[in-house]
């Protein structure tokens, strides 16, 4: 019943009331591996919910506890959570403090899965410190205390994390034989299942290591081996049941598409692995994806789009810290909840405690969101004034396609010049139904070269590039008009709709235009 609630994510204030009557019970019942059980359930409930803080003041009681009654298993699974929580937020001298503590426990007890875990994590956080060498000792001394043991997870986890290292090194022949090794470990740990009669294997490991010998292939211009590789990440059954692992495969399909010369596919393949993390809010993986979508338009020569997304990066790094601090504002109005429900089941007794305790929190939460609301400010000024940089590039580029002598340009480039000069003339992007028919039809011209011609000057389809012209036109008229209703901007400016205007505008500018006319008139 338990586990069944930490799936839910309604009511989570509940949650936190459940467990701990879960607790008291087991207490009174002098039940200590229920104790243990509940202690790790309840680190996995925070992890699970991103109470990071909450989660990292627990765990190193829960931690005492379980290794004071030898519960190993709930010891290293609170010890994983509570080290993964302060890594992400770059705690690492905290965090190799607490590792020292069970490296030295482990070693006491001559307990190998603690010892292994606390090198792996030592590998890790050097790795994340770009000490790569004793990230790789790290690694080692971990394989060599585990072999040993009979569950391989953890060895498979040392080897994945290992080839990150190997690889950031640049030692590909060495990754390479790592990979190998990795791999025999694999097809001995499904072996070993296959004849206790276990259906299931080791398959997101096995999906991790495709994943790596894509890459390194990829690195040593191997394509076959590459493509090899990539059909199995088609084909594993990950993919059935983890977004991530799809997002993972798209990503090496991306790759494996640049380095065979697709470059309008890896590019446009690019977008929707970025929109998938965006999704579910990976930074990483999000700056991860911008950084490639820059190198394939470097192969394109397409240096608008290599602008784009140079910017797009900024605004990105700038964000993060915002969802940061969003976050801690989620956790503290949860907890706020849930105290207020426990103090509220005690009032009689504890009356003036909840108050009190309610109104400190009350001005922490004040506190967090002013200094949100200041973070906000500066990201959007830093952004109004990327805006202005950008849209000023896009006028300078303009003009110069314009100048430029005709012997110079292809002949969709002479057509697409002759479409800027057609609509900074006579304006026809403000019409809302215009399409690349009339357009055509206008220069004399058929839809299929009009389009192209439009990828070759402007990189994108028609109905994006009108768009753009819009969205452009509104950022003048937010400055020049500054009574103008918003809405009647977005009629002006040729949007069929204020929901389009506004959705379009606030993806292309990471604002929204009303915001943008404050800092203007700022």
């Amino acid at each position: 019943m338990l586990l069944a609630l930490l799936q839910q994510d309604e009511n989570i204030w509940l949650y936190r009331v459940e467990l701990e009557t879960y607790l008291q019970d087991a207490e009174k019942r002098e039940n200590i591996e229920d104790q243990c059980f509940i202690r790790a359930q309840w680190a996995t409930f925070y992890n699970n919910h991103n109470f990071n803080d909450s989660l990292i003041q627990v765990a190193p009681a829960f931690m005492e506890f379980t290794l004071q009654h030898g519960d190993w298993n709930a010891y290293a699974h609170i010890f994983n959570l509570f080290i993964g929580k302060l890594s992400a937020q770059k705690r690492y001298e905290e965090a190799f403090v607490e590792i020292n503590k069970v490296y030295a426990v482990s070693k006491e007890q001559n307990n190998a899965r603690g010892e292994g875990l606390a090198l792996y994590w030592m590998g890790r956080i050097n790795n994340n410190l770009h000490r790569f060498e004793d990230a790789e000792k790290n690694y080692k001394e971990a394989l060599e205390v585990m072999k040993d043991l009979p569950n391989p997870v953890a060895r498979m986890d040392v080897y994945s994390s290992y080839s990150l290292v190997l690889r950031n090194m640049k030692r590909y022949d060495d990754l390479l034989v790592l990979l190998h090794a990795f791999e025999k470990e694999i097809e001995k740990a499904d072996q070993e299942k296959a004849a206790q009669g276990i259906e299931q294997r080791y398959i997101s490991p096995a999906f991790k290591l495709y994943n790596e010998y894509v890459a390194v292939y990829l690195i040593f211009k191997d394509l076959p081996n590459a493509r090899r590789y990539y059909e199995k990440m088609e084909t594993s059954p990950m993919l059935k049941i983890s977004t991530h692992s799809r997002t993972s495969l798209l990503d090496a399909r991306m790759q494996l598409l640049r380095a065979e010369g697709h470059f309008r596919e890896a590019l446009a393949l690019s977008d929707t692995i970025y929109q998938q993390r965006k999704t579910y809010e990976d930074a990483g993986g999000m700056t991860n994806t911008l950084y490639k979508r820059v190198n394939i338009a470097k192969d394109l020569g397409d240096a608008d789009i290599m602008f784009d997304a140079f910017f797009e990066l900024i605004a990105l790094n700038d964000s993060i810290k915002s969802v940061e601090v969003n976050a801690q504002l989620d956790e503290l109005r949860t907890t706020y909840e849930v105290d207020r429900h426990i103090l509220e089941k005690e009032r009689n007794r504890n009356y003036f405690i909840f108050a009190l305790a309610g109104c400190g929190l009350l001005a922490i939460a004040l506190t967090i969101w002013i200094i949100y609301s200041r973070r906000l400010q500066a990201k959007n000024r830093a952004l109004y004034e990327q805006i202005r940089a950008r849209n000023q590039y896009r006028i300078a580029h303009e003009e110069t396609l314009i100048n430029r002598p005709q012997e110079e340009l292809s002949a969709e480039m002479r057509l697409f010049r002759e479409l800027s000069l057609m609509m900074k003339n006579e304006r026809l992007f403000t019409d809302p139904d215009v399409n690349r028919r009339m357009i055509a039809e206008r220069l004399a011209t058929n839809e299929r070269y009009l389009a192209e011609a439009i990828h070759e000057g402007a990189g994108d389809t028609f109905n994006n590039y009108i768009n753009q012209l819009r969205l452009t036109d509104s950022l003048d008229l937010l400055i020049s008009q500054p009574d103008l209703p918003i809405d009647a901007i977005a009629t002006d400016a040729g949007f069929s709709s204020y929901p389009t205007f506004h959705r379009l505008f606030t993806r292309a500018y990471g604002m929204g235009p009303s915001e943008y006319r404050r800092f203007a008139k700022s």
